[in-house]
């Protein structure tokens, strides 16, 4: 993926979709394409999602509010990624449950409450 040399700033949201149309953007454009994972979304008519991105020159910035969601990332997902990723998590609310699914390193899975977080790089599949 070629970076800019100045900041961008990108802001994605279902607010501007029509109740119907939020699931499949949500799952089409952020997930694969943005986050390069896998989503299985809750309610169609009830889904939300909002996601800040700032591009710098050497990494992006990603700050992601959502309703209730599975998030996969597979072997495949890693094999097609554009850029090496690390993941900084900080969880403000609500409640994660992390399960990663570790091929030859340690790693930890369990819940992430509000509060806390973890960060690593993301070369394992995770769910």
């Amino acid at each position: 993926m070629r970076t800019p040399s100045t900041p961008v700033k990108m802001h994605v949201s279902t607010d501007t979709k029509k109740p119907l149309q939020r699931t499949a953007f949500w799952s089409d454009f952020v997930c694969s394409k943005l986050v390069e994972a896998e989503c299985t979304l809750g309610t169609e008519r009830l889904f939300r999602g909002n996601i800040e991105r700032l591009q710098l020159p050497d990494m992006g910035i990603s700050h992601i509010a959502a309703d209730a969601q599975r998030v996969v990332r597979t072997k495949l997902h890693l094999a097609r990624a554009r850029d090496e990723q690390f993941v900084v998590m900080l969880q403000r609310a609500g409640q994660s449950a992390l399960r990663c699914r570790c091929i030859d390193v340690a790693c930890a899975s369990g819940c992430v409450p509000p509060g806390s977080g973890g960060w690593g790089p993301a070369r394992q599949p995770v769910e």
